[in-house]
């Protein structure tokens, strides 16, 4: 089982909360996504 930050991360991912910076390694970044407007 992983650890609880990378559990924590991987859940905000799936939600859409966070996205992937590009790159990867140990260097990899996460940012805040935006929330889409609604529009109609």
């Amino acid at each position: 089982m992983p650890d609880t930050a990378l559990r924590d991360i991987t859940q905000l991912l799936e939600l859409g909360v966070l996205k992937k910076s590009p790159g990867g390694g140990r260097g990899t970044g996460y940012v805040f996504a935006r929330p889409q407007p609604d529009i109609g």
